[in-house]
């Protein structure tokens, strides 16, 4: 399948960069994205936070930086930081059309 399709993913692609946000109440923050265009070029690729649990994969692109959520499938988190640095200059259409087997 593609990696767009995987059931991590769903929801998730494109991926989503947040613009602005405002505190909704008391203690909730809520947060304003847009998603990102699957025109946008990769520029780079991070573990973010890199020992926390509510992993994410951040994309750096020429049109803003969007997490993609892993937590709760590490082996999606591992391949997207070892496959992804192999898509730096293209854009988030081709990183969507990458076949995934997992």
């Amino acid at each position: 399948m593609q990696l767009r399709h995987h059931p991590t993913m769903v929801g998730q692609w494109p991926p989503k960069r947040p613009v602005g946000g405002s505190y909704a109440g008391a203690d909730q923050l809520k947060i304003q994205s847009v998603q990102l265009p699957e025109n946008a070029v990769l520029h780079s690729v991070e573990d973010c936070p890199p020992n926390d649990s509510n992993k994410r994969v951040m994309l750096i692109t020429d049109q803003g930086s969007a997490p993609i959520f892993t937590n709760s499938d590490p082996i999606l988190h591992q391949y997207l930081l070892q496959k992804l640095p192999e898509y730096i200059g293209r854009s988030l259409k081709e990183i969507g059309d990458l076949k995934v087997d997992f």
